[in-house]
C-alpha cells in the first residue's frame, strides 16, 4: 500500500506497513489505530531505497516530485536531506534535533523510546557563510 502525501507528511493508513517499517528502523512517529506518520525527510528516503510508494490527489509520486515538493516546503530541504541519508546509510537511528541542532543521532542498535542521544548534528551549507565562534561556543 502507497503512503499518502498530505501537506508535510506522508500517512502510511495500513497497519501492517507502518509498523514494519517503524520496527525495522524507526521510521516516522506511530499512529492511535494503526498506522505512521512520516515527514518529508523520512518519506523521501524510504521512497528512494525502494521500501514505499507515494501517491496525492494527482497519482503516483516519484523521487522527483517528492524532492522539489519538499524543496519548495521547507527551507534548504536538500542540504537536510543529503546529512540525513548519509547518516542513515551509516545505520544510524536519526532524529529532529532542536536548536542549534538539525538532528539527533542515536547510536547503531539504539531506539528513540530507550537509547540516549549519542551525537547532536547541525548542518551547514558549505556555500554558507557561519559563525565559527558561535559553533565553538555551542559545543563547550
Amino acid at each position: 500500500m502507497a503512503g499518502i502525501l498530505k501537506e508535510e507528511i506522508v500517512l502510511i493508513e495500513d497497519e501492517k506497513e507502518g509498523s514494519r517499517l517503524y520496527n525495522k528502523g524507526y521510521y516516522g512517529i506511530p499512529q492511535s489505530g494503526g498506522g505512521l506518520k512520516l515527514n518529508l525527510m523520512e518519506a523521501l528516503y524510504l521512497l528512494e531505497s525502494g521500501r514505499i510508494e507515494i501517491e496525492n490527489a494527482d497519482g503516483e509520486v516519484n523521487f522527483n516530485d517528492l524532492l522539489g515538493y519538499a524543496s519548495r516546503k521547507l527551507a534548504a530541504f536538500e542540504i537536510y536531506y543529503t546529512v540525513y541519508r548519509d547518516m542513515r546509510q551509516r545505520g544510524y537511528i536519526v532524529l529532529a534535533g532542536s536548536p542549534p541542532f538539525d538532528f539527533r543521532i542515536l547510536p547503531r542498535g539504539g531506539s528513540p523510546t530507550k537509547t540516549p542521544t549519542k551525537y547532536w548534528l547541525s548542518t551547514f551549507s558549505e556555500r554558507a557563510v557561519f559563525d565559527l565562534d558561535g559553533i565553538i561556543a555551542i559545543t563547550a
